[in-house]
């Protein structure tokens, strides 16, 4: 596997939610992508 680019999605939530992954899969399917990070990091009240 070889690739150029890498899709990275940040979040600022209070709970994590499964739609978060989807939504991630979604985007590297549409950009024909094989690489994305998703970062989610806690908001403090």
């Amino acid at each position: 596997m070889c690739c150029d680019a890498i899709t990275v999605e940040i979040k600022v939530v209070s709970q994590i939610r499964v739609a978060f992954y989807a939504q991630l899969t979604n985007y590297l399917k549409c950009t024909k992508m094989e690489l994305g990070m998703l970062i989610i990091l806690a908001q403090l009240h």
